[in-house]
């Protein structure tokens, strides 16, 4: 593990900091696995064809993003695989590009990662609402629910702001601060959608806008994540 450790600063040291970090999840909805699973079954029963699909799909991500160039041109990078609680595997991912000044300006990464709600104006559209609301929406703590994980220790009647920092501010549009990650735009612009409070046994709702959305790349996305079975 050390080594590892040694071997990625090494590729910091020669490329500088990494241009974009990405976290990719197995989904047990993927068509893959939903269909060759057996019936009463779920992807939890079957790890071998879980690992095996995730394996397929990230060695496509690595191809998207080292051959297709679809953020830019390829470097390097270096990731890690784990595993959640409940055993699905995810990859982390650091990438780096080679970019110029215009890479860390608005504009630019308002073309490759979203924080909003998208409108439904066409197919594209729709299907990629579908997936963000179902996928890319931190829920765990709305409507004061004390009980969600990321409100450890915190009283939901004074505190509106969970240990992830959602919910998030309004922001008209992507700022880059000198030290940090980019805060990326969170407009006010109308668009929402209605949940079930987890906690709630159901009984009661919340209205879900752009700031508990979590950043994501609507190409990614559209790639990965199979609306169909959602």
């Amino acid at each position: 593990m050390q080594l590892l450790f040694q071997d990625s600063m090494a590729l910091v040291r020669h490329f500088g900091k990494p241009s974009l970090f990405i976290t990719f999840t197995a989904n047990p909805k993927w068509a893959e696995i939903h269909d060759e699973i057996l019936s009463g079954q779920t992807a939890i029963d079957r790890p071998d064809l879980v690992a095996r699909v995730f394996n397929i799909k990230v060695r496509d991500l690595l191809d998207q993003l080292k051959h297709k160039q679809v953020f830019g041109p390829w470097r390097g990078w270096v990731w890690t695989i784990e595993y959640q609680k409940h055993g699905l595997p995810y990859l982390h991912l650091l990438l780096f590009l080679k970019t110029d000044v215009q890479f860390l300006t608005p504009v630019y990464i308002d073309r490759f990662i979203s924080a909003e709600i998208p409108t439904e104006d066409d197919i594209i559209g729709q299907q990629l609402r579908t997936i963000m609301v179902s996928t890319m929406v931190h829920t765990q703590c709305v409507g004061g629910n004390g009980n969600a994980l990321c409100m450890k220790d915190l009283n939901p009647a004074l505190v509106t702001t969970s240990h992830k920092g959602y919910s998030r501010d309004f922001l008209e549009e992507t700022t880059v601060p000198e030290n940090g990650y980019p805060l990326y735009r969170r407009r006010n612009t109308g668009r929402s959608f209605m949940i079930r409070v987890p906690g709630s046994g159901g009984t009661l709702t919340a209205m879900i806008n752009n700031r508990r959305v979590l950043p994501y790349s609507p190409y990614l996305s559209l790639r990965y994540i199979m609306p169909t079975l959602m």
